[in-house]
């Protein structure tokens, strides 16, 4: 199953559940002729239209269904439904996506669009929103609509170019702890780990070191717990390219080793780390999968593959498990 598809069935599960509650409602202000006062009257509107025996110009916040979140949500799911998704059970997915459009009946028709999202950035999202727009993101985000008709839909890529599906990875990942761990985690995507040097000489130096970012890092909220740091690693293989010959020993890939070592001696030197952490490189599975665990002082380093072709419950199961030794 491509990495669309897991993203596509992992939405409507998701969607799924949370429509099995209910439509969110949100408060919308809204400007219209009321009978009696709703809200506050819009008096330098009256003074230009004068009083009307009927109704006055009001402005007000209702309650509705009819919310940019919702928005969003409706949209994604009428572009899923114009596509024909490699997913297993194709036909049950594609009624799933119908019936979930149809309980969006009241919502309005937006398009997908970046300033959607931007508009959504500053708004108080829903906490279990959370993982859903992230979906809606992605999927926006890699789809291009090309010529007249809807149906002229590609996600160019989830095909050929890697670099942005790195970020689609990564984000999914984040998306699904934010989502399911958020009681004994606080997420921080993209932390930032202060270098732990000093400029010896000239003061300025210290400008031009480039930011260490970590791609995900889990807080524990409770003591005596780990917190996490995770790698997400967007590649065909988690061993070294010289490596993969016919009777020679397979090793770990160098660079991404150094990197994760760097940030734990930065957490280390510079105290940032609130608790020892469980530091993982998490690769896609392609072929052969890899589990491996190491010590480092007070820290645990793994090595771990995640198979994306299987079903959403064992993904949400790996996922799961991926963080649970650090609970121990």
């Amino acid at each position: 199953m491509q990495l669309v598809a897991i993203f596509a069935a992992l939405f409507l599960q998701e969607l799924s559940r949370i429509l099995s509650r209910g439509v969110h409602q949100g408060y919308q202000r809204r400007e219209a002729a009321v009978a009696g006062v709703r809200g506050r009257i819009q008096f330098a509107k009256l003074a230009r239209t004068g009083i009307s025996q009927a109704s006055l110009p009001c402005v007000f916040e209702e309650l509705t269904v009819n919310t940019l979140p919702n928005q969003i949500v409706k949209a994604t799911l009428g572009l899923l439904l114009t596509m024909d998704l490699p997913l297993r059970d194709a036909e049950i997915a594609k009624a799933d996506a119908t019936h979930l459009y149809r309980c969006l009946a009241e919502v309005s028709d937006v398009r997908l669009s970046r300033r959607a999202f931007e508009n959504l950035d500053r708004q108080q999202v829903p906490p279990d929103y959370r993982l859903v727009l992230a979906l809606c993101r992605l999927l926006q985000s890699g789809a291009l609509i090309t010529g007249s008709h809807e149906r002229d839909v590609q996600f160019p890529w989830f095909r050929a170019d890697v670099r942005p599906m790195r970020v689609l990875f990564e984000r999914f990942v984040s998306g699904f702890y934010a989502a399911h761990v958020s009681d004994r985690f606080r997420t921080k995507r993209q932390r930032v780990i202060s270098w732990p040097w000093t400029a010896a000489t000239d003061m300025s130096s210290g400008d031009v070191l480039p930011a260490m970012r970590t791609d995900l890092y889990l807080q524990s909220m409770t003591a005596g717990h780990r917190d996490v740091l995770i790698e997400c690693k967007f590649t065909d293989r988690w061993w070294d390219r010289q490596t993969q010959y016919a009777g020679a020993k397979r090793t770990l890939r160098a660079p991404h080793l150094y990197q994760l070592n760097a940030y734990l001696d930065a957490l280390d030197c510079s105290g940032e780390a609130e608790a020892a952490c469980e530091a993982i490189l998490l690769y896609p599975l392609t072929t052969d999968p890899a589990s491996y665990t190491f010590a480092r002082g007070a820290h645990r380093v793994r090595v771990v593959t995640l198979d994306l072709q299987q079903p959403w419950d064992g993904i949400h199961r790996d996922l799961l498990d991926l963080v649970a030794p650090a609970l121990r």
